[in-house]
Formats: C-alpha cells, structure tokens, sequence
C-alpha cells in the first residue's frame, strides 16, 4: 500500500526516502515477526532427547555476545561479565541461545544509555543460576508482567518499531522446555534482573565430563 501510494503520482527525493523508510520500518518488523513464529514452532518440536545435551554456559555466553557489540557501543553501553567458575547444565544449545539472546536484546534496547549490562553466573546449592541485570528508565510494577505476550511500554523502547513484545515470552517457555525457570525482579538498587535457573536435576556431577 505503502508503495502504491508513493507511486501515484511524481514526487520529490525527499518525499520518496518517506516513504522508503516507512516500507524499511515494516520490512524490519514483519522479519521479526517470521523469526519470532519460527522460534516458538521450534520450541515446540523439541522431545526430551534434544535436552539431553551437557552444556557450559561460559561458551554459549561468549557465542551471543559478539552479535549485540555494535548495538551496545551504540548508546555507550557495555557488558559486565562476571563468570567465576564452570557452569554446566544439561539442555539444548539452541534454546539456551533463544533465552540468552532475547535477554541481551532486551537489555540493549531498555537500558539507560551509558549504562551497564551485568552478566552473573553462579553455583548456589547445586543450582546453576545465570543473572542478567540492566538499568531501565522504567521498572514495571510487576517484573514478571515482562513475560506476557505482547507486554511492553512503547515510551522505553529504544526501537520499538523492530521489536513485538514476545521475545521474553518465547525465553520462558524455552525455559520451562528444558527444565528451567526464567524470572524478573527489580533489585533494591532499581536495576531490572532477569535470573535464568536451572535445577539440580539438570546439573551434571562435578566428576562428569562435558
């Protein structure tokens, strides 16, 4: 439609880059969306045996970091990455991706600009729990709101535009697919963190090898 309309009558350079940038916003957002609908019909073709796979989460971390450098640098951004010891766990590589992704998604674009990305892992009785923390300009009443489809605050968007609010929701169920659990909480210091946990039944013996 957008196009049609440009096309019915002559116009000048100014007014066509308009409207070029108007089909570039739609293209960018339908694309998101066909990635988001493939995901979640991923998600749901997983059977127990793709879960089966002995993880370290250092890996996969330093894997989806690269891929949010640029947007980071961007708004003077930067991650704090603090992994202090082996994190192994047993799930699948692809759904461990999807959450991790989604969460440094999420922090690069709510996040003040010339903030911090905080990036924890840690062992706590047997469990394995992966903390991912940012500074919002707004923190929702209700943390765990985050994970309903379609919930978001359009003014705390840094694109909106590009993003359809179901990110979180598609991290948690891949949680919930593997085993784990993905929440939210506000910190006492009014940072937004997002605790990815899984289980001692999904944490490997110390003696096991990856």
């Amino acid at each position: 439609a957008t196009t049609e309309l440009a096309l019915s009558k002559d116009r000048d350079a100014a007014a066509y880059a308009t409207y070029l940038e108007t089909c570039r916003a739609t293209s960018t957002e339908l694309a998101e969306l066909v990635n988001r609908l493939s995901a979640l019909a991923r998600i749901g073709q997983f059977t127990s045996s793709s879960l089966e796979e002995k993880l370290e989460a250092r890996v996969l971390i330093y894997e989806c970091l690269p891929r949010f450098k640029a947007a980071f640098a961007s708004r003077g951004m930067r991650p704090d990455v603090q992994l202090l010891e082996v994190l192994r766990f047993t799930g699948d590589a692809t759904l461990f991706r999807v959450i991790f992704n989604n969460l440094l998604d999420n922090a690069a674009c709510y996040s003040l600009p010339d903030s911090t990305v905080g990036i924890v892992g840690k062992m706590v009785n047997g469990h394995v729990e992966i903390r991912v923390s940012n500074q919002s300009r707004e923190l929702p009443a209700n943390p765990n709101r985050l994970f309903e489809p379609l919930f978001r605050k359009e003014g705390s968007r840094n694109d909106s535009a590009s993003h359809l609010g179901i990110g979180l929701t598609l991290s948690q169920e891949a949680a919930t697919v593997m085993g784990a659990t993905l929440s939210a909480q506000v910190t006492a210091e009014n940072w937004l963190e997002f605790t990815l946990h899984f289980p001692p039944n999904r944490v490997p013996v110390a003696h096991e090898d990856l």
